[in-house]
């Protein structure tokens, strides 16, 4: 991460209209509590943001989600690979096991 990258990122959320936050695959209690409160900020901010998930919130941090967690991907319409300023588009992270096999 370079000195600027939070001023980017910053720039390009100032300047989105709908965004979904990922948080990390099996959350933890930091990953989905992080997401909430940005989701939280960017909605106050009048973007409509939600925070995309793929696993059951578990029941101790259920707490975290009020309305701006959601399974469907649909759920702010297609992204514009143009709107994306890193890696000049939408790049899937794979990342490689020691068997060579990808896992998500």
């Amino acid at each position: 991460m370079n000195n600027d990258s939070l001023k980017t990122i910053s720039g390009v959320l100032s300047g989105a209209e709908r965004i979904l936050l990922f948080p990390h695959i099996n959350m933890d209690g930091d990953a989905l509590g992080s997401a909430a409160a940005l989701c939280h900020v960017l909605r106050r901010m009048g973007r409509e943001a939600f925070v995309l998930l793929e696993d059951k919130i578990p029941d101790n941090l259920a707490f975290l989600d009020r309305g701006y967690c959601t399974f469907d991907a649909d759920r702010i319409g297609e992204p514009d690979p143009e709107d994306f300023p890193f890696q000049g588009g939408i790049v899937p992270f794979v990342k490689e096991t020691d068997q060579g096999a990808g896992e998500r």
